[in-house]
């Protein structure tokens, strides 16, 4: 994104982001250049996906995540440099959606992803692109080898268990987007500028909704079957029968039953995609697969062999994704934060390091905690009251943070505040952070249970208020900022915090698990390698 204009960049360096972003990585050598595989095109290139490899401890995985994040900022200050751009990566605070087309679909991957992303981008447009945001994985390691199938079915069950416990708690607590970018209600000329949202989280709560339905839209037999999973969608909140649950914590599968490729599929179809008609007609029959299933009688290619080929591979694909074991558990509602100033209202932390790691280490206690079948998890089932008050909840804190009125599912949906919830599950946890040496690590959620710091949303909207002078405790409307002049402040302020960012990482790193701190001390050296002095 522009810093200055918000303007979405949809090349850097004459190149599509992303790849430019690792061509840049791989220049350098090392083991700079080995990161570069951990940078992957997402959907539109003009999202970066950073994927660094799997750690042992949560305050790791914060630092892998920011560390990431600088690396990626590093290479976008040198090509500003080289080629006169002004790009900065663009974190929850001072969200926008994407403007993407379907030239921004990614070149540096397969065919069919290729031609899957292309699809949705013509069919939903900027919801494709338009969720980013921070996920946590969570395994059981404990379990050992106790085979694919006892493991899935217990990361099944605590998808469900997190999903209800954790879900509205992690949204509480990470929502960092109240403000969006987008255009007035002025007729007929919008006035384009950055509102200050009804939402905590302007991703979650405007955007997600019809996201949700575009992943799924494309994955069902024909229109009956899809119906009828929409419905019990609607009234569950379950999708593919509880092994996919919706949006704020999913059962991440393992590995996938191998299959044939893509290409090897359109070679025995007789398909050429070295050539531009057969990639264009690979495409055309591929996007009639996806739009109308195998026995839609309207389909024009039904009858072409070609296209029979593709869509019974298409379907043995999704049968092969959704049967494969899951290993983890992995939580969707998480958001960077921007850094904030040492006098901001709201508290004393200023990086997004620091509530990051506090954040992890939270729902890494809190995994280990439901896994050990507590007695306040007695009563609980995975039905449709519960699967209702958790998506109600969800919805409650996205309005009013930790000060929302919530139904507790672990204490027969009595009603409570999410920081009453929040200070139940803190001390319901303890004596599980003592053992895993979190407890320092929880220090600042204690801190927001008792009111004495505020999460990034509600920081955010203090900051906002005090910038321009304006009431921003309401929530009945969005209202448009006077100027953009404050979220350009918090992309200069999250981009000049990451020197300090980088001190507390090395001062971490003696306190991470052996295997990670070899893991952690690598990237970290490469970031300080090829960071702007």
């Amino acid at each position: 994104m522009d810093s200055q204009t918000f303007e979405v960049l949809h090349t850097l360096a004459g190149q599509q982001p992303t790849s430019a972003i690792r061509r840049w990585l791989r220049g350098h050598g090392g083991d700079v250049a080995a990161l570069a595989e951990e940078v992957v095109p997402d959907v539109p290139e003009t999202i970066v996906e950073a994927n660094p490899a799997p750690l042992r401890s949560p305050v790791s995985t914060a630092a892998a995540q920011r560390l990431m994040a600088i690396l990626i900022d590093s290479a976008l200050q040198d090509l500003n440099a080289k080629h006169g751009h002004r790009a900065q990566l663009l974190h929850g605070a001072a969200w926008r959606p994407p403007s993407i087309t379907q030239e921004d679909a990614t070149q540096d991957t397969d065919p069919f992803k290729r031609f899957y992303y292309q699809y949705q981008i013509g069919v939903h447009g900027d919801k494709v692109g338009a969720a980013a945001g921070d996920h946590f994985n969570l395994s059981a390691p404990w379990l050992g080898d106790v085979g694919e199938a006892d493991i899935s079915r217990k990361m099944i069950e605590m998808t469900g268990r997190m999903r209800l416990v954790a879900g509205a708690l992690s949204i509480a607590l990470s929502a960092s987007s109240p403000l969006f970018f987008g255009a007035g209600f002025e007729r007929p000329a919008p006035v384009f500028g950055t509102s200050i949202t009804p939402w905590d989280s302007a991703r979650l709560g405007h955007v997600w909704p019809g996201r949700t339905l575009m992943d799924v839209s494309s994955l069902y037999h024909d229109p009956v079957q899809f119906r009828r999973t929409m419905r019990q969608f609607a009234e569950s909140g379950t999708l593919l029968s509880g092994r996919d649950i919706w949006l704020a914590v999913r059962a991440q599968p393992g590995r996938v039953a191998p299959g044939p490729s893509f290409a090897e599929l359109c070679s025995d179809a007789g398909l050429d995609l070295t050539t531009g008609d057969g990639e264009a007609r690979a495409k055309m029959l591929l996007h009639a697969c996806f739009q109308h299933g195998p026995h839609y009688l309207e389909n024009p290619f039904r009858s072409d062999p070609a296209w029979q080929k593709i869509e019974r591979w298409r379907q043995d694909l999704l049968e092969r994704y959704v049967r494969a074991p899951r290993n983890r558990v992995e939580v969707r509602t998480l958001e960077t934060p921007p850094a904030f100033a040492a006098d901001s209202p709201g508290g004393d932390y200023r990086t997004p390091y620091e509530w990051m790691k506090a954040v992890h280490s939270f729902l890494d206690v809190l995994f280990v905690w439901l896994a050990e079948n507590p007695a306040q998890l007695d009563e609980i089932e995975y039905g449709e009251l519960e699967l209702q008050a958790a998506k109600s909840n969800e919805q409650a804190v996205l309005y009013g943070g930790l000060n929302a009125q919530i139904r507790w599912i672990p204490s027969a949906m009595h009603a409570m505040t999410a920081r009453e919830a929040l200070t139940r599950v803190l001390n319901d946890t303890a004596h599980v952070a003592e053992a895993l040496g979190r407890t320092q690590d929880l220090e600042l959620i204690r801190r927001a249970a008792l009111g004495e710091v505020a999460p990034p949303a509600e920081r955010i909207r203090r900051e906002a208020g005090a910038w321009y002078g304006i009431d921003t405790d309401s929530r009945y409307n969005a209202r448009l900022l006077p100027d953009d002049s404050y979220p350009r402040e918090l992309l200069r302020r999250t981009r000049q915090a990451m020197t300090l960012e980088l001190a507390m990482i090395a001062a971490d790193l003696p306190k991470l698990p052996p295997l990670d701190q070899v893991r952690i001390g690598k990237l970290l050296a490469a970031v300080r390698q090829v960071r702007p002095a």
